[in-house]
């Protein structure tokens, strides 16, 4: 997995599981808080429409980025939350805490 920033708009894609997540897509997500925070920017839209598939490792780093980012003073909204879970069950289109505790269950 990896992310994507133009401006203040972020495009996540490829797979957020645990064996998608590695360390330079920690490092890209991390920078990518860093510039915006820089800049002084104080909000960013979030676009999952190119993440593949989706386990709960990787939905808690999403929400722990997410939360990370409200630390620095930057507020995010979804452009697109659309996400596949790695095992058969219908696409993820709820907010991250939702989906957290939903995703237990499949």
């Amino acid at each position: 997995m990896n992310i994507c920033m133009n401006g203040t708009a972020g495009r996540l894609q490829g797979e957020l599981t645990q064996s998608g997540v590695t360390d330079s897509c920690i490092e890209s997500l991390t920078d990518s808080l860093q510039q915006l925070a820089s800049r002084g920017e104080t909000k960013m839209r979030i676009d999952c429409n190119r993440i593949g598939k989706a386990d709960l490792s990787g939905l808690r780093l999403l929400y722990v980025w997410m939360q990370c980012a409200r630390l620095r003073g930057v507020n995010w909204s979804w452009s697109t939350f659309q996400i596949v879970c790695s095992r058969p069950c219908k696409p993820l289109d709820l907010d991250m805490a939702s989906a957290i505790k939903w995703h237990r269950c499949c």
